[in-house]
């Protein structure tokens, strides 16, 4: 992942309108919480179940995943309340799950770096510790 070596663990930080942001997940969850019946009444489902099909979109396919991103997606094509209610919450599910993998590639590349710097230091007092007259 390219936003490991960029060292940035979010997504959509540059606040891509077409994608939710962590925080726009949490706060848009609580509202369907609070007010399911009147979302599904006033059938304002629509733009928050394409741009939550797009988010999920792109962070499935940032993780390599987009042949399961077909299979999530395959019974919540309609614009329901509670479709919408499934993709918004896969959405943080897999912000969450992509925040983990991004730590776990971090730690590796910290412990690649780690094993150079050991290998560099055995290396070199390897080779001012061998006196060649003693081995001729």
């Amino acid at each position: 992942m390219k936003e490991v070596i960029k060292n940035n663990p979010l997504f959509n930080s540059q606040g891509d309108p077409k994608y939710f942001k962590e925080t726009e997940l949490v706060y848009i969850l609580e509202m369907f919480d609070t007010n399911y019946k009147n979302f599904k009444k006033a059938k304002m489902v629509d733009p928050f179940h394409r741009k939550a099909l797009d988010t999920l979109s792109a962070i499935m396919t940032d993780l390599n995943m987009s042949k399961q991103f077909s299979q999530i997606t395959q019974n919540v094509k309609d614009p329901s309340v509670s479709n919408t209610i499934y993709l918004l919450e896969k959405c943080r599910y897999f912000i969450d799950a992509r925040k983990l993998i991004f730590q776990v590639l971090k730690d590796i590349m910290k412990q690649e770096e780690m094993i150079t710097d050991i290998r560099h230091v055995v290396d070199l007092n390897l080779s001012e510790s061998v006196d060649e007259t003693v081995i001729a």
